[in-house]
């Protein structure tokens, strides 16, 4: 056997140990001791069993009941073997652990049961797939991790990293961040199946790495993030297929990306931005390349602000033909605003282009700008119009529903407060298109 997929790891970076157990199997009936700083027991007398290696014992703590589901880590001791191992069952003080703990008969073994462990990387380290990871507090690195799992459909589910501030599940964020330059946090190769929620990932270096970055092997796929925050980085998400490879599709739910020295998002797969707001990044929020080989794959931008990035606000160019599928933007509900270049820009040979219910305002060029003198298809409507310097589209119908705003239409943009106020030919204006007035149609 080895480490249980229902497996839960603790990492604490200010109060942990990589000596401790870190982990407990989620749904074991013992008491769960790595939700706590330090180790439940020290062990110095551990004896395997004379005749199954998997059996040990400890006349200074005899095991319980109350262990069931716990991990520990074995440091040390003549004929055992180091590693952590999980403690599968009790019987008059034995117990039952996942695999070989080393050479049967072995006296004075020492670990430690229980105890938050201190970095990441000694979880993942051990970890398998499927697992979930905690993280409290702040992880500093000055090295990437490398994450190559890939879940199938034998897999008991995603991998799960999920950052907290008190208590498990209480929504507050944990910190991931890098001083160190030209550091990636996170390097993904061929990895598939990944869920964060509640990081946020940063760098302070001052030649910053990547935040998320798809390395070799082959693509990535299945990548959700959920209230995390991005910034600082090169790039926070680069999936660019460049000598690298990318993610056939990456999820960023109620997420920031901000103050990147390059793009936001580069990414040659499908790109989903939903209740999400990209800004003030030194290249453009979303660019996806021109890549006839990588994924097709389409930017969704759902209900999300692109707003102050130097370059372009959404980038798409695209390759695409009957044999390797679409590409296409989508945008819905979404504003695009005060964008260097365009808010919406598309070449290459997109298959078609969907915006509807929303905000194209302020770009430094276009509005939308399709390269192009034609889509095989196109889906406008209600879209509000306002202030984009060069022209608010070109090869681009406009929609018998859109407006053209006289006024801002937020009621504070620049404190980030993008709800509609009620002013004439602004605010008031966008609510009088939104559609669909009456559903179902």
């Amino acid at each position: 056997m080895a480490i249980d997929q229902a497996t839960v790891w603790e990492t604490r970076p200010a109060a942990g140990s990589d000596n401790n157990g870190g982990a407990f199997i989620a749904g074991a009936s013992g008491t769960d001791y790595s939700q706590q700083d330090s180790a439940q027991i020290a062990y110095t007398d551990l004896v395997i069993d004379a005749s199954d290696a998997k059996k040990l014992t400890s006349s200074g703590h005899p095991f319980t009941s109350a262990h069931v589901g716990n991990t520990i880590k074995i440091t040390g001791g003549t004929g055992f073997t180091t590693g952590r191992y999980q403690v599968l069952s009790v019987a008059a003080g034995v117990a039952t652990m996942d695999r070989n703990v080393g050479t049967t008969s072995s006296t004075g073994g020492t670990g430690n049961l229980g105890g938050a462990l201190a970095t990441l990387a000694a979880a993942w380290t051990d970890g398998v797939t499927s697992n979930t990871y905690w993280l409290k507090g702040t992880l500093t690195v000055t090295s990437a991790l490398t994450m190559a799992r890939a879940v199938t459909s034998s897999d008991a589910g995603p991998n799960k990293i999920i950052g907290y501030g008190t208590v498990r599940g209480d929504g507050t964020r944990a910190s991931w961040t890098t001083s160190s330059n030209s550091v990636d946090l996170i390097q993904f190769t061929q990895a598939k199946g990944y869920y964060f929620q509640n990081i946020e990932f940063s760098s302070s270096a001052g030649t910053p790495g990547f935040g998320l970055n798809a390395k070799t092997s082959n693509n990535s796929t299945g990548i959700v993030l959920d209230n995390c925050l991005l910034h600082g980085f090169n790039k926070a998400i680069r999936g660019d297929f460049s000598g690298d490879f990318g993610f056939v599709s990456i999820v960023l739910y109620r997420c920031r990306v901000y103050s990147c020295t390059s793009h936001g998002i580069h990414n040659d797969g499908g790109t989903f931005l939903l209740a999400s707001y990209v800004h003030d990044n030194g290249g453009d929020g979303i660019l996806q390349g021109n890549q006839s080989s990588m994924k097709p794959g389409v930017i969704l931008v759902w209900r999300s602000v692109i707003k102050s990035n130097a370059g372009k606000g959404v980038n798409c160019q695209m390759q695409a033909d009957e044999a390797n599928g679409a590409r296409f933007p989508i945008v819905i509900e979404s504003d695009l605003l005060n964008n260097g270049g365009d808010n919406l820009y598309v070449q290459g040979n997109p298959t078609g282009i969907i915006a509807i219910n929303s905000i194209i305002d302020s770009a430094g060029g276009y509005g939308i700008n399709n390269l192009l003198s034609y889509f095989m298809f196109q889906v406008l409507g209600s879209i509000a119009w306002r202030a984009n310097t060069t022209a608010d589209t070109n090869n681009v119908p406009k929609s018998p529903s859109d407006v053209t705003l006289t006024g801002d239409p937020f009621t504070a943009r620049g404190s980030d407060d993008f709800t509609l106020n009620s002013t004439a030919g602004a605010g008031a204006a966008c609510r009088a298109i939104g559609q669909p007035v009456v559903f179902p149609p």
